[in-house]
């Protein structure tokens, strides 16, 4: 039994939440007590619209596919609801596994979280093939975008160009380093950001802060500071524009007894 072709519609219907009605084709017939179930998995090399990579885990989908005499199938609503998730890239698969075999995979899932590969495997579902699935926006221009804008609302995070033109690291007067501090870049936007990045120093400092703050000096112009207290996550400050001059991003962490603060390259 083989998965042959895949057709699909995505619609976002919200931020953080996209639908997909899929339908496609297998070869040879479901054997007896046997049923197709929809899994959905984003590679670790994939980065969501935060710009965080993917764990590797697997959607496990609840509805079950029923082929008809032909082998064609389809689904009407299937559900990816995060934050980020328009920016992924997925392998949506069929999973060929008996009643049993699903529950193991639903009870791995229920007792942890994540379901990985080697979690289907060991519950005996087998995989028939998969298909790419792209939720990146099209790559068509982004409107023309505001200093002060947030990199994500405005859709800058999401430019498949996105890139880090510079990065420092942050240390203490001491030599302590508590993380990286990026420029990040998208070429659609003609904008750049900042991005904090903490390392495990930055746990036991439970009352830091995090400044970013965006510089154009071409135009003497000091973007609007973004302030917020460190919860072990990656920090995105605001865009400024580079039409009128290159971007640099100054980053300082301020806790109890301790401080430092970093300042990349301008650019580009």
């Amino acid at each position: 039994m083989v998965f042959t072709a895949l057709i699909y519609r995505r619609s976002l219907s919200k931020p953080g939440e996209t639908e997909l009605a899929l339908a496609g084709k297998i070869s040879g017939k479901i054997p007896e007590g046997w049923v197709l179930y929809p899994y959905v998995w984003a590679g670790p090399n994939s980065l969501d619209g935060q710009e965080n990579s993917s764990s590797g885990s697997f959607v496990v989908g609840a509805a079950t596919i029923h082929p008809d005499e032909n082998g064609c199938w389809a689904l009407s609503k299937f559900r990816l609801a995060y934050a980020g998730v328009q920016a992924q890239t997925y392998r949506f698969y069929l999973g060929l596994a008996s009643p049993e075999q699903q529950a193991c995979v639903r009870r791995i899932e229920r007792a942890t979280g994540d379901v990985f590969s080697g979690d289907i495997q060991g519950c005996g579902v087998n995989m028939l093939g998969y298909a790419v699935l792209s939720m990146r926006p099209t790559s068509s221009p982004i409107a023309s975008v505001e200093d002060n804008a947030d990199p994500k609302t405005t859709g800058c995070t999401y430019d498949p160009q996105v890139a880090t033109l510079d990065r420092v690291e942050i240390e203490t007067a001491g030599g302590l380093r508590l993380g990286e501090v990026e420029l990040r870049h998208s070429p659609q936007c003609m904008a750049a950001w900042g991005r904090f990045t903490p390392n495990s120093a930055m746990t036991p400092l439970t009352h830091a802060r995090v400044r970013i703050v965006a510089d154009r000096p071409a135009t003497n112009t000091a973007g609007s500071a973004y302030e917020i207290k460190a919860d072990g996550h990656e920090i995105f400050g605001n865009i400024l524009s580079e039409k009128s001059g290159c971007v640099q991003i100054t980053v300082t962490i301020t806790a109890d007894n301790v401080a430092g603060s970093a300042v990349t390259a301008c650019k580009p």
